[in-house]
């Protein structure tokens, strides 16, 4: 994780701050290459022209600077493929694992938290888990990580699919696994057609 560009993703300031050094670099641009183009100056022609390519500069600088949506979920895409590989070896590599496992990931709770372009809503802790249906139970693998330090919480459980319920709210955005003993609460930032067909399975093994 770069935890550096994560903070300034989140912060506020820093958005701010680049936002109005790019607005000033585009001005002094614009002003100083309309200038050069259309007046004569003279001896002076040099310090406008200057002042323009330090424009292009400054809007250059502060654009590239600021993290993108992107930068962030390519991040986190990385982090999910290593709790997958960790999961698996953790859990002996079970067969079939394409139809028998899924990955799911999402915002948990943190300290701060951003709405994305799509309206939706971005904190600074993510959480994976590795879902493993085998015969008489579901094992879960279940992971928190930090966006801006360093943290890692690991926990497994095993339900009983004989008493367990699994629902997916797709607008809220979990996946509920119940038994009578124990409920477990899973965010899921992306729900698919996938993991619907995989809800189904464990109900359907549950009966």
């Amino acid at each position: 994780m770069d935890y550096k560009r994560n903070a300034r993703y989140f912060s506020k300031t820093f958005a701010r701050n680049m936002l109005i050094l790019a607005v000033a670099g585009v001005i002094l641009a614009a002003v100083g290459g309309f200038v050069w183009w259309n007046v004569y100056l003279g001896f002076w022609d040099i310090f406008v022209e200057i002042a323009a390519v330090v424009g292009v500069i400054l809007a250059v600088s502060a654009i590239s600077q600021r993290p993108s949506e992107k930068d962030l979920f390519e991040q986190i895409e990385e982090a999910k493929k290593r709790f997958r590989d960790e999961a698996m070896e953790a859990f002996g590599y079970p067969v079939s694992a394409d139809d028998c496992t899924r990955t799911v990931w999402g915002f948990v709770p943190g300290s701060v938290e951003k709405i994305t372009k799509d309206g939706k809503t971005v904190t600074d802790r993510v959480e994976f888990a590795l879902i493993w249906m085998k015969k008489g139970e579901l094992a879960v693998r279940r992971q928190t990580c930090g966006l801006l330090t360093e943290e890692t919480e690991i926990a497994e459980f095993r339900l009983s699919l004989r008493t367990l319920s699994a629902t997916l709210d797709r607008e809220a955005g979990v996946l509920t696994l119940q038994t009578p003993d124990e409920t477990l609460v899973l965010s899921v930032f992306e729900p698919d057609y996938q993991l619907e067909e995989f809800v189904d399975a464990i109900t359907r093994k549950g009966k």
